[in-house]
């Protein structure tokens, strides 16, 4: 028999995922970028991660209902960001 699913949400512990920090891999956009990681433990592989930046709304690159001068804007806010985290180290909190 299904257990009430109203149940589970209290049943279950939050995830906090054990990466720290990463070296900045990529900017997708003004809001969005990847980080390259290993877990903490010996031998883990290079993972990469997508990073969506908290309190931060910009404009979007690709949609079907993107204008022509919000691609403008998402790509001028991504190279503010490229410039200014690109292959530098941050630190997730």
């Amino acid at each position: 028999m299904a257990k009430n699913l109203s149940h589970l949400w209290n049943d279950t512990v939050e995830f906090t995922f054990p990466i720290k920090g990463g070296r900045v891999i990529k900017v997708y956009d003004g809001d969005t970028i990847t980080i390259a990681s290993k877990l903490p433990y010996d031998n883990s592989p290079l993972y990469r991660l997508s990073v969506r930046l908290n309190g931060i709304d910009t404009p979007e690159m690709k949609g079907k209902d993107v204008s022509d001068d919000e691609k403008q804007a998402a790509k001028i806010t991504q190279e503010f960001v490229y410039n200014l985290v690109f292959n530098k180290y941050v630190r997730l909190e």
